[in-house]
């Protein structure tokens, strides 16, 4: 439960950098989104928030 805070502040400094300059900053919050997801799948918390993370960064990383 302790790395969901740090987690949940690392997407979203990233999404203020992304917004800023999203040819540099894109790539590292589709990272950060994954691993939101798969901290709160591994601590059992927040199923819905880590599938809608997790979707938007492939959605980043999309073709």
């Amino acid at each position: 439960m302790e790395a969901l805070v740090p987690s949940e502040e690392a997407v979203s400094i990233r999404r203020r950098l992304a917004e800023a300059n999203p040819a540099a900053y894109l790539p590292d919050l589709a990272m950060s989104l994954w691993a939101y997801g798969w901290v709160c799948v591994n601590v059992k918390a927040n199923f819905v928030e880590a599938l809608e993370a997790t979707t938007e960064a492939i959605t980043i990383y999309g073709p």
